[in-house]
């Protein structure tokens, strides 16, 4: 028996051992064929590119290889541009294709384009058995090349992609600058999608799938980079693409960038930033919240700033609807509010950047897509006849702090909760759901919607509210001394 066991021993180890050797040797042949194509790929930037491509990042940290069904292997790098449009969804790779004589590699850009519905049924994931959306190719020296639209993870169309560095207004004019008098094409326009950078895609359908989709896979050169074994086994885009790379990676590249560039911390206040910082760092941090609130990603920029506003609010933002840029102001006054308290008033400002941010797009700038959009995703209205508070944006805005907050309750308010809870569980803080649910009403008591509450709810609303403003009640707020949940600023 002892022997037996001896024996057992002695093979386990070895068969540990033998999986231990393979997979070092699995990952050191990795990034040997990553480290050969990024030396290569260097060398062949030396050489100009398309403008389209000369803005971007290429992320090599991030690169990895992938088998296709065949066998055949490349390497696949996601790439994001340096100064992203926000209201860009799509998602880019660069893959070498390595020619089998070992003198270098065939270089493409696989463009992903889903559907709004597709995003929003996916909760802004990419489902590649059954994408809903375009598939393009980019050479990086010539630009666009092929591309299809799919429908349920199916080939339907050829598509073609003109880039235009202006913003469409309607379907029948645009914006034309000094630099760039284009006219509208004699072909049939059935799209405009925000491009990579500022500029616009216009998207045209071919009668018909005129080449295979074959074509597509093969970077879209009509030569074949996968050389003796091809790559047209299958037309389903979930053999060709990586689901982590094009969804978490590609996702949490967006978002890194997103707060490097958007959310500005201004303050010089440990507890502020620390709250800033939280927000940037748990798993639905502050650019997840906002995709999940505006299903986008936030399309301004927020310096967040610290000012004595005085007894009352936890916050507020300064009014503006020419740009994208906003100040966002923390009450110095309650200087010891919880972490809690900061992290609500942070998101509650975020609303009205992206309320104002929504206006000037779709109402200053009377930009029909937005409006579209806006119209489909959130029931806001844009006619001159109808002034109906709830729904019109123009109403919302101009109305003031009253009307946006009766909309940030209508539409937002249990979004807001829910980004609280996953900030309290981060943090280690004893608040259940229905606590944050209270808290997702600060800012909110001059709305309608806060003073039809009954006056029993309105009072355990504002018990809570200030006690994570004002700890200690020594600002006068916090009249009842409760408790509060969060951490006070030491």
């Amino acid at each position: 028996m002892r022997k037996l066991l001896v024996l057992f021993s002695v093979l386990t180890l070895s068969l540990f051992y033998n999986s231990c050797q393979r997979e070092v040797s699995f990952h050191k042949n990795e990034n040997d064929q990553i480290s050969k194509a990024s030396n290569w790929f260097s060398n062949y930037l030396s050489q100009p590119v398309n403008p389209f491509f000369k803005t971007v990042n290429y992320h090599w940290e991030k690169a990895s290889t992938f088998t296709f069904r065949n066998g055949y292997k490349v390497v696949t790098v996601p790439i994001t541009e340096k100064f992203k449009n926000p209201a860009y969804y799509g998602r880019r790779v660069l893959y070498l294709y390595p020619w089998k004589n070992g003198k270098g590699y065939f270089a493409t850009v696989f463009e992903l384009l889903p559907s709004l519905e597709h995003l929003n049924m996916n909760k802004g994931n990419i489902d590649l058995k059954t994408f809903s959306g375009y598939i393009s190719t980019w050479d990086l020296k010539k630009g666009f090349v092929r591309g299809a639209k799919f429908t349920n993870g199916i080939a339907e169309r050829n598509i073609n992609i003109e880039v235009k560095t202006f913003l469409i207004r309607t379907n029948a004019q645009a914006e034309r600058t000094n630099t760039d008098p284009i006219t509208l094409p004699n072909v049939t326009v059935v799209g405009y999608i925000p491009g990579p950078n500022w500029g616009s895609y216009w998207l045209t359908l071919m009668n018909s799938l005129g080449y295979s989709t074959s074509y597509l896979w093969d970077g879209g050169s009509g030569n074949n980079p996968c050389e003796y074994s091809g790559c047209n086994y299958s037309e389903n885009p979930y053999d060709y693409f990586d689901s982590n790379t094009v969804n978490q990676i590609s996702q949490e590249l967006v978002d890194d960038q997103w707060l490097d560039d958007h959310v500005k911390d201004s303050t010089n206040n440990p507890c502020a930033t620390d709250a800033i910082n939280q927000l940037s760092t748990i798993s639905e941090r502050l650019p997840v919240l906002i995709r999940d609130f505006f299903s986008a990603d936030g399309n301004f920029s927020m310096t967040i700033k610290m000012a004595d506003l005085g007894a009352g609010v936890g916050g507020g933002t300064t009014p503006n609807v020419a740009t994208s840029d906003f100040d966002v102001k923390l009450n110095s006054y309650f200087d010891d509010a919880t972490d809690l308290a900061l992290a609500t008033t942070i998101i509650h400002e975020a609303f009205h950047c992206q309320l104002m941010s929504w206006f000037r797009e779709a109402v200053v700038n009377n930009d029909q897509a937005r409006k579209e959009q806006l119209a489909a995703d959130y029931g806001y209205i844009f006619s001159q006849e109808i002034l109906n508070m709830d729904s019109s944006l123009a109403a919302i805005v101009n109305g003031g702090n009253a009307t946006q907050h009766q909309d940030i309750v209508n539409r937002y308010k249990d979004m807001i909760a829910e980004a609280l809870f996953q900030f309290a569980q981060a943090k280690s803080i004893n608040a259940d759901l229905n606590y944050c649910k209270d808290l997702a009403w600060s800012g909110t008591f001059d709305s309608r919607a806060f003073q039809a509450l009954s006056f029993n709810e309105q009072q355990r609303i504002i018990e809570r509210v200030n006690a994570e403003k004002d700890p200690t009640g020594d600002k006068g707020i916090n009249t009842t001394i409760a408790s509060p949940k969060g951490h006070p600023c030491p």
